[in-house]
């Protein structure tokens, strides 16, 4: 996207946050702080302020609450197990994280499981990686199933697979099912499942 674009009379102005290359989080941060100092007029001559990562709350915050803008944040999901594990325990990114949430006028969460790793309850919930898709007439569709998601507890992949496992045993119908996602439970699953000879990938 560009750096600036006017939308219906709105100028927007978009900052990518890894402009500095990101060696240690407290020198990444300071530059950016510096970055607004210089940039001061920008904020300050600004309606709102979006901020698609919480990365930027501790460099930004002062200048937000100085001139009083309003903040609105969109939670997007770490990008490694690593990420997640460091949200889950109570240290600094997740402290970051609860504190833009806390202070932001509203905040659009991509993916409901967020509000339950980190705590709190976004005001809109989204999806993302989702697009208009074609599909195929009925009766050229496959007896397939498709379970997209975390191999956790909490996402009832265990629930989902027993079903599967019920459907074959009591009523002989044998969906083939595809597994797309990773978790704790991975191993586990693929043994029941080899087991009772479920047709799961």
């Amino acid at each position: 996207l560009d750096i600036y674009e006017k939308v219906n009379g709105i100028e927007i102005y978009r900052i990518n946050p890894w402009n500095f290359k990101r060696v240690r989080v407290v020198f990444w941060t300071f530059q950016w702080f510096l970055w607004f100092v210089k940039n001061i007029k920008l904020i300050k001559s600004s309606n709102v302020v979006h901020m698609q990562t919480d990365s930027l709350f501790l460099p930004i915050y002062p200048f937000v609450k100085l001139y009083n803008k309003k903040v609105f944040f969109t939670a997007h999901g770490p990008g490694s197990k690593d990420g997640m594990d460091s949200i889950n325990k109570f240290g600094i990114p997740r402290l970051v994280r609860l504190l833009t949430e806390n202070t932001s006028c509203k905040v659009m969460s991509i993916g409901i499981y967020l509000n339950k790793f980190i705590g709190t309850d976004g005001t809109y919930n989204l999806f993302g990686a989702a697009e208009d898709m074609t599909y195929l007439p009925f009766e050229q569709l496959e007896d397939k199933i498709v379970f997209v998601g975390r191999l956790e507890k909490d996402t009832s992949i265990v629930e989902y697979l027993e079903g599967i496992k019920l459907l074959k045993e009591e009523y002989d119908i044998d969906y083939k099912v595809e597994v797309c996602g990773d978790g704790t439970l991975k191993e586990e699953l693929k043994e029941n499942c080899n087991k009772h000879k479920l047709d799961v990938i």
